[in-house]
Protein backbone atom coordinates (compact mmCIF):
# COMPACT_ATOMS: atom_id res chain seq x y z
CA UNK A 1 0.00 0.00 0.00
CA UNK A 2 2.21 2.50 -1.05
CA UNK A 3 3.23 5.11 1.16
CA UNK A 4 2.61 3.08 4.05
CA UNK A 5 5.49 0.85 5.27
CA UNK A 6 4.93 -2.81 5.48
CA UNK A 7 6.76 -5.80 6.88
CA UNK A 8 9.31 -7.06 4.07
CA UNK A 9 7.86 -11.02 4.98
CA UNK A 10 4.16 -9.39 4.91
CA UNK A 11 3.94 -8.23 1.03
CA UNK A 12 6.21 -7.24 -1.92
CA UNK A 13 4.90 -5.71 -4.94
CA UNK A 14 3.97 -7.94 -7.92
CA UNK A 15 2.87 -6.49 -10.65
CA UNK A 16 0.92 -3.73 -9.13
CA UNK A 17 -0.64 -6.10 -6.76
CA UNK A 18 0.14 -6.98 -3.45
CA UNK A 19 1.66 -10.29 -2.59
CA UNK A 20 2.73 -12.59 0.25
CA UNK A 21 6.67 -12.07 0.48
CA UNK A 22 6.73 -15.97 1.21
CA UNK A 23 4.37 -16.70 -2.10
CA UNK A 24 5.57 -15.25 -5.51
CA UNK A 25 8.18 -13.45 -6.88
CA UNK A 26 8.36 -11.94 -10.70
CA UNK A 27 11.01 -13.43 -12.78
CA UNK A 28 11.61 -13.05 -16.47
CA UNK A 29 7.84 -11.60 -16.29
CA UNK A 30 6.89 -14.85 -14.56
CA UNK A 31 5.52 -15.71 -11.45
CA UNK A 32 7.67 -17.75 -9.24
CA UNK A 33 7.68 -18.45 -5.75
CA UNK A 34 10.23 -16.63 -3.22
CA UNK A 35 11.65 -19.73 -1.77
CA UNK A 36 12.68 -21.20 -4.99
CA UNK A 37 14.58 -18.65 -7.37
CA UNK A 38 14.71 -14.82 -7.80
CA UNK A 39 16.29 -12.60 -10.91
CA UNK A 40 19.84 -11.88 -10.35
CA UNK A 41 21.62 -10.47 -13.60
CA UNK A 42 19.36 -12.77 -15.65
CA UNK A 43 20.06 -15.81 -13.38
CA UNK A 44 17.69 -18.04 -11.74
CA UNK A 45 19.14 -18.07 -8.07
CA UNK A 46 17.53 -19.57 -4.67
CA UNK A 47 16.35 -16.46 -2.43
CA UNK A 48 17.74 -17.83 0.77
CA UNK A 49 21.44 -17.29 -1.59
CA UNK A 50 21.95 -13.85 -2.81
CA UNK A 51 19.37 -10.93 -4.01
CA UNK A 52 20.60 -7.96 -6.46
CA UNK A 53 21.11 -5.22 -5.15
CA UNK A 54 22.79 -2.29 -7.21
CA UNK A 55 24.54 -5.02 -9.38
CA UNK A 56 26.21 -6.77 -6.88
CA UNK A 57 25.38 -10.00 -5.32
CA UNK A 58 24.32 -9.85 -1.90
CA UNK A 59 23.15 -12.60 0.60
CA UNK A 60 19.14 -12.55 1.06
CA UNK A 61 19.68 -11.66 4.47
CA UNK A 62 21.84 -8.64 4.50
CA UNK A 63 20.27 -6.33 3.03
CA UNK A 64 18.05 -5.13 0.12
CA UNK A 65 17.48 -2.41 -1.94
CA UNK A 66 14.74 0.00 -0.42
CA UNK A 67 14.39 3.53 -2.35
CA UNK A 68 18.44 3.30 -3.45
CA UNK A 69 19.48 3.05 -0.01
CA UNK A 70 20.36 -0.83 1.49
CA UNK A 71 18.16 -1.74 4.15
CA UNK A 72 18.29 -5.22 5.92
CA UNK A 73 15.96 -7.60 4.84
CA UNK A 74 14.40 -7.29 8.32
CA UNK A 75 13.59 -4.14 7.98
CA UNK A 76 10.84 -2.30 6.02
CA UNK A 77 10.21 -1.77 2.36
CA UNK A 78 7.87 0.92 1.38
CA UNK A 79 5.08 -0.14 -1.02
Amino acid sequence: MYGQEKNVIDIVALNGKERNAMDIVALNGKERNTVDIVALNGKERNVVDIVALNGKERVVFDVIALNGKERTSFDIISL
